[in-house]
């Protein structure tokens, strides 16, 4: 017989020897596996023993991998006449036999191939199965981009196939995706999607994993009352399935949770040692560390220091270790150092300090880094050594502000794909109605044409009653006007809809500017000088009487000129917030501008004695204008204090005036630093990033402008500026001289 039709004989025999000795020992799928082994040795199509062969290594693949390759094997002995739905189930088992055996590059290439096959329905199981392994495998190896694409990609397949547990698997993969990516609001909205849909096909082994994921998250975002439950509910869940290692995972996860809560030592002692007993049986060296690194933090937090330390030292007999996760080792030195910070052995404490320093340098961990250069700090200082201890300092705090500034760019990254994902979901829902619409209108006009061929022949075969024919035919005509009317009111109405959700869009634009702008203020603009005030406060209540009298005066300095910048700030931010929610309203009336400008100057005046600058008011004193007082001297205000801001000591800042026809033009000019052209268009853009500091250090919100642009036209005015860098700026705004 010929052999591209037949497995040779030795081979095909010792083959089903070997897996008929396996069957006996796979009691739980032995009807499968003896219906597998009947089509492998008595089948004559060969596209079924083809694919018994595929279907039986993917049962082997997780415990068995020498088995499923020879079967793999076996199966590329027919591979050359196989159709596309075979094709692509042999390449996904060959993935899979590749991950179980961790070679990661080898399972991705053969899951490509999946994708190189022509799409089509009967190919969309197998596509889907690709996507979501070959997603999985590329968000390992860090190409995020692409894995969110094939997993999504995957979601759309099982969706378009109504493919229920494909939809849980893919909505927790995607859950868990951003989880890693710690995106936690897109997370839950994936996790929970997948719990509904894993509990309506009663997958209860994938349920406890996702239930274990989602109170990883609400830990996170310290809803500890939340994780409690959700860690609780899967606990019941895997022991309910036996699934022993996922209930000792939760048991830590839940011992870990419950450190922190000092009311609940003797709960968290009773899970911690669940998870110790786990230990003695289980030689999983990375669980091992993190349940002595909890039991040591547990009896740290609660001054028990002797029993804290023993159980560090107990986790550090396990450090080298082959296979241990780095990031272990610098969570437990971590610990260790703060603990002999604590007790003051400051050599150990730096010790542990600087080896939990260099594990987080070789992972490229700026949080490890921070957490142990600021405790390197802390020590410099508590030793005298307050220059080292000020460097450290200075830098714990450059890799804090750049990890917040990571998490709110994150944050505004998922905030943008959460929008997306809601727009194109509301698209979707237009492109169905829209497409009911056009199947209703096609109808409409096929029953009309329907009609009018049988007017035609009815009038053919009936000339006889011609004149009855002609008056259905009107009839038919005054029917097809009104459908006519009809197409074209709903064509109106699709216009009208267009055009308010073009409305809409700009408006939500602009609603997320004003979000950012807010979120960014909120998360740096006005922590940071509030963290660093309070640093600064610290160091000097720490310090004082070792501190000399220049050192004071200099800290004191900068807390002066941190608290100064925070107040503008938060005026800045009072006003502008007042201005967004309507709450601030204009109220002309006839105003000197002596008077607001005066008040204006006053404000101001400490500022100006601070870098000596000279003030020439032009303005004459019987001006009078029509205008609300207190937003024109918010206005005054926020653009002296620009030139006094960008104008080195000693400068000249004018004011003067110009009547123009009904109304007056005011200008402010400096011989300051000025402005690069670049920017010059964008300084009263919001969503512009102009922000730069003054001459004397001074911080700026990059919100000042903006809200004087704004309080400008709500008095029918206008704002323009006319700068050159190095030559100072030049100011001016008009406002009306009479109501209008």
């Amino acid at each position: 017989m010929p052999l591209k039709n037949y497995l040779p004989f030795c081979y095909k025999f010792s083959l089903l020897v070997f897996l008929s000795l396996w069957v006996c020992q796979a009691n739980s799928q032995q009807t499968y596996t003896d219906s597998l082994l009947q089509v492998i040795e008595k089948s004559k199509d060969q596209s079924e023993r083809f694919s018994a062969l595929v279907d039986l290594s993917r049962t082997m693949s997780p415990k068995n991998q020498d088995s499923a390759r020879s079967l793999l094997q076996a199966a590329s002995l027919m591979l050359h006449n196989q159709n596309d739905v075979n094709l692509s189930r042999y390449y996904n088992s060959w993935g899979l036999y590749y991950w179980y055996c961790r070679k990661f590059d080898s399972a991705i290439d053969q899951y490509a191939k999946v994708f190189k096959l022509p799409e089509t329905d009967a190919l969309l199981p197998n596509l889907a199965e690709a996507a979501n392994n070959l997603g999985t495998l590329l968000n390992r190896k860090g190409n995020t981009d692409s894995a969110g694409k094939l997993l999504q990609e995957a979601l759309r397949i099982d969706k378009k196939m109504n493919h229920l547990e494909g939809i849980a698997k893919t909505n927790y993969d995607l859950g868990l995706f951003y989880y890693r990516q710690d995106k936690f609001e897109l997370s839950l909205r994936y996790l929970l999607e997948s719990l509904e849909y894993h509990e309506m096909v009663q997958d209860s082994f994938r349920l406890g994993h996702a239930l274990n994921v989602l109170g990883n998250i609400y830990g996170s975002l310290n809803d500890t009352t939340k994780a409690l439950e959700t860690y609780k509910r899967a606990e019941q869940l895997a022991k309910a399935i036996g699934e022993e290692d996922m209930e000792n995972t939760l048991i830590n996860n839940i011992f870990s949770l419950l450190i922190g809560d000092k009311t609940s030592f003797d709960l968290a002692l009773s899970y911690g040692e669940k998870a110790m007993s786990y230990t003695e049986e289980n030689q999983d060296v990375d669980f091992i560390i993190a349940v002595l690194s909890n039991f040591g933090w547990l009896y740290e937090t609660h001054g028990e220091t002797d029993k804290a330390l023993a159980y560090y030292r107990m986790a550090r007999t396990y450090e080298n270790q082959k296979n241990t996760k780095p990031s272990h080792l610098a969570g437990l030195y971590f610990l260790m150092g703060n603990l002999h910070k604590n007790i003051h052995n400051y050599d150990s404490a730096r010790f542990y300090h600087n080896k939990s320093l260099a594990i987080g340098k070789a992972i490229k961990s700026k949080r490890y880094q921070w957490q142990n250069l600021s405790g390197l700090s802390s020590l410099d200082s508590l030793q005298g050594n307050y220059l080292q201890a000020l460097a450290k300092y200075q830098e714990s705090i450059a890799l804090r502000d750049s990890i917040w500034e990571l998490d709110n760019k994150n944050r505004i990254a998922e905030l943008q794909i959460i929008y997306e994902t809601d727009k194109k979901a509301a698209e979707n829902i237009a492109l169905k109605e829209s497409n009911v619409l056009k199947e209703k209108v096609i109808t409409n006009q096929q029953r009309l044409l329907v009609f009018g061929i049988a007017a035609i022949m009815f009038f053919a075969l009936f000339l006889i009653n011609l004149l009855l024919a002609r008056r259905r035919l009107k009839l038919y005509n005054n029917r097809l006007e009104e459908k006519n009317k009809e197409i074209l009111q709903k064509q109106n109405e699709i216009n009208r809809y267009n055009q308010d959700l073009l409305i809409q869009r700009e408006q939500l634009i602009t609603l997320n500017q004003t979000k950012d702008k807010f979120f960014s203020i909120i998360s740096h603009d006005l922590r940071g000088p509030f963290s660093g005030l309070i640093n600064l406060l610290d160091l000097v209540i720490n310090e004082f009487d070792t501190m000399s009298r220049d050192e004071k005066k200099a800290m004191l300095s900068t807390m002066h000129r941190s608290s100064v910048n925070t107040y503008n700030l938060l005026v800045n931010l009072l006003e502008w917030s007042q201005a967004q929610q309507g709450m601030l309203s204009c109220k002309p009336v006839e105003t000197r501008i002596a008077y607001v400008l005066q008040d204006a100057l006053h404000v101001l005046s400490s500022r100006i004695e601070a870098k000596n600058h000279t003030i020439v008011n032009h303005i004459p004193e019987e001006l009078s204008i029509n205008c609300d007082p207190d937003l024109t001297k918010s206005i005054l205000i926020n653009l002296i204090n620009n030139a006094i801001k960008f104008t080195a000591k000693q400068g000249l800042i004018e004011l003067y005036s110009e009547m123009e026809k009904d109304q007056v033009r005011i200008y402010i000019r400096d011989n300051g630093i000025g402005i690069k052209q670049a920017n010059v268009q964008e300084l009263f853009n919001l969503g512009a990033e102009v922000k730069r500091k003054g001459t004397d250090g001074e911080l700026g919100t990059g919100l000042g402008l903006v809200m004087v642009k704004n309080f400008v036209e709500m008095q029918h005015g206008s704002i323009s500026v006319e700068s050159e860098e190095g030559k100072g700026s030049l100011f001016m705004f008009t406002l009306p001289l009479s109501p209008r």
